[in-house]
């Protein structure tokens, strides 16, 4: 009953219109934290269930003896993902200074429609439409989780900001399932992706994305208490679009940060291959028969489960695992993510990025157990190394102070502090 009440509460907070000024500080923060991790779990159902698919969506709409054949359209899933990736990369410099001029909520709520332009040009496919909003989609995506950073910090305290990120990215980790648990059963016996298929498909996700989006319009500005502790320092409005890239770029040629970019590397090549190349690789694979394209979308389910075990053991049991060092924690995420890429490498063909391939693969064992077997371990050795290095190698507490301190030293008016944590959980 206490749980009830307090949903009732929230809900009252949330869709009665009322003034913040005479609201309860921390319970608006709380309404905040709860509509920023449910507006960004609906349009991440929506962009990552078609990141998985569009490689795939896309090869039908290219080949003319597909029913879901678009004459005229020659674009490709992975020059529109190197797009996505490239501008976003690119972007993140000037997401600081989007963030300083637009406020946060604005900032994110731009950012959630330019998600939702990529994913309704699936509709009817068009090449030049189809780079330019991946294009537009990765500034969309840098100024997005900027904002998000900044909103987050500026909800949080010092107390409440691991528990804050904590609620935030265990409901952002389900959007994989949710999305590609209706891709699986939609693309239940096909060969191709059809017209009506890609239709249904969009609508849903469109419709979902934009649900996000909206939920977006009910965050509520934080309330100005403890103004020092929010803004330790100056007036938010103070800040500069020119302060806010020296302050990023200050941050970033610190040495701890230099060494972490190395680790950002990595993991953005690690993320390429699971959300673009994976899944389109297990659709192109014929040996899997009609069941080849929602497998897919099985994948897709199977790196949702992955990343929520692998977050919450290490989350749960992390502090037990690291007593006895954390070399055999970091050697154990090496052992299981060379296992799994070389399950990969046994049960794919050579060709099967290319397009469809009857191509030979090595292992014979049963093809549904080497899916099953594969990708579960490569999405929980994967979610299993990001805390591991993340949090448990390079961010032990004198590095995540340092880094900290360096972000609230060089740029207080953006909350950075938030933004660097925030963005090292992300990567």
């Amino acid at each position: 009953m206490p749980c009830f009440a307090r949903l009732i509460r929230l809900a009252c907070l949330v869709f009665v219109p009322t003034t913040t000024s005479n609201m309860n500080p921390t319970v608006i923060k709380n309404a905040n934290v709860f509509l920023l991790g449910l507006a960004f779990m609906l349009m991440f159902t929506a962009f990552q269930t078609m990141g998985n698919i569009q490689t795939t969506i896309l090869n039908s709409a290219r080949n003319p003896n597909s029913t879901g054949y678009v004459p005229g359209f020659d674009g490709v899933g992975y020059t529109s993902l190197a797009i996505i990736y490239g501008v976003f990369s690119a972007s993140n410099w000037i997401a600081p200074s989007v963030v300083a001029v637009l406020g946060p909520r604005l900032t994110m709520f731009v950012g959630g429609l330019t998600y939702a332009s990529f994913i309704a040009q699936f509709f009817q496919p068009n090449t030049y439409a189809l780079y330019f909003l991946s294009a537009l989609l990765g500034v969309g995506a840098a100024i997005i989780w900027t904002g998000q950073g900044n909103f987050l910090s500026l909800n949080s305290d010092d107390r409440t900001m691991s528990r804050n990120s904590g609620i935030f990215w265990a409901m952002l980790q389900c959007s994989m399932v949710i999305g590609n648990t209706f891709v699986f059963f939609e693309f239940q016996g096909l060969t191709d992706i059809d017209k009506h298929t890609r239709t249904v498909v969009v609508i849903v996700l469109l419709s979902v994305c934009c649900v996000g989006v909206l939920t977006l319009v009910l965050l509520r500005p934080v309330p100005q208490m403890e103004e020092e502790e929010l803004l330790a320092g100056g007036s938010q409005a103070s800040e500069t679009p020119m302060q806010a890239l020296k302050g990023a770029w200050k941050l970033f040629i610190t040495p701890d940060m230099l060494l972490l970019s190395v680790l950002f590397f990595y993991t953005g090549l690690e993320l390429t291959f699971w959300s673009g190349v994976y899944g389109p690789s297990i659709g192109s694979t014929l040996a899997f028969g009609v069941a080849a394209k929602s497998l897919v979308g099985m994948h897709g389910i199977f790196v949702g489960v992955g990343e929520s075990l692998g977050g919450l053991v290490f989350g749960i049991f992390g502090s037990q695992l690291v007593k006895r060092g954390r070399d055999p924690v970091v050697m154990l995420g090496f052992v299981i993510h060379a296992a799994a890429a070389f399950g990969v490498f046994l049960n794919l063909p050579n060709s099967a990025p290319l397009g469809d391939t009857n191509g030979k693969v090595v292992s014979k064992c049963h093809y549904y157990a080497n899916f099953a077997v594969h990708v579960i371990p490569f999405r929980c050795r994967f979610h299993t190394c990001k805390p591991v290095f993340g949090h448990s190698l390079l961010l032990s507490l004198r590095l995540r102070r340092r880094l900290l301190q360096h972000a609230n030293l060089l740029h207080p008016g953006l909350g950075l502090q938030g933004e660097v944590e925030c963005g090292i959980r992300h990567f």
